[in-house]
């Protein structure tokens, strides 16, 4: 799904990497997913929480968005 363009314009994709990086934030419409490998010695586990920002997520998150002052 794209974004409509007049949001990308509103949209501080920065300012939500730093959020998400701080991981105090947490948002809907996300993904996690669960990695294990295993190479014979060591096992190493992977969690990973995916967003994907298009119009859904941002009709879903609006409120924080523009709280956090991501969405203008």
């Amino acid at each position: 799904m794209k974004i409509k363009e007049s949001l990308i314009t509103r949209i501080d994709l920065e300012k939500l990497a730093d959020i998400l990086k701080e991981g105090k934030e947490e948002f809907k419409e996300k993904e996690k997913k669960v990695e294990i490998t295993f190479n014979g010695y060591d096992a190493e586990i992977v969690k990973s929480i995916s967003y994907v920002v298009n119009d859904r997520f941002i009709d879903e998150n609006k409120e924080k968005l523009i709280k956090l002052g991501v969405l203008k």
